[in-house]
């Protein structure tokens, strides 16, 4: 399902209980193959993935995971909603080999990646997580 992940890291995956808490508290539903990667993947390694979009090259370094790491959901979002940077709305997904993320819309659904030097115009990559992950293994093949 997930041709993009060259290892996994079994020792940090996170419960379905953390995850509905986490929904809870944020009052957002993720969408089921991202509760599978949290839950089955979190902190994977993944293969080199690039792809284009709207002729613009993207390279996913990871999938941000939702818990454990200097690097994660929880954290960024601390940060985002400290400085007001970014809606309440995105909630961080993948992180390129630039340091910079993108983002899963938790009310459209939509993902896009954001460039902290242009927050106020995120690309839209596609329609769903799905779709992003369909992209990242389309990029393996």
């Amino acid at each position: 399902m997930f041709n993009f992940i060259a290892r996994d890291s079994n020792q940090n995956n996170v419960t379905l209980e953390y995850i509905r808490n986490f929904e809870e508290i944020r009052g957002i539903s993720f969408p089921d193959v991202l509760v599978d990667f949290y839950m089955n993947h979190n902190k994977a390694v993944l293969e080199d993935v690039s792809f284009s979009v709207h002729n613009l090259e993207f390279t996913v370094e990871f999938i941000i995971p939702l818990q454990h790491g200097n690097v994660c959901v929880e954290k960024i979002l601390s940060f985002n909603e400290n400085n007001e940077y970014i809606s309440k709305t995105l909630i961080p997904l993948a992180e390129d080999t630039d340091g910079e993320d993108f983002y899963w819309d938790s009310a459209s659904g939509k993902v896009y990646y954001i460039s902290m030097e242009n927050v106020e115009n995120p690309v839209p990559i596609c329609d769903s997580v799905e779709q992003f992950f369909e992209i990242l293994n389309k990029s393996c093949e």
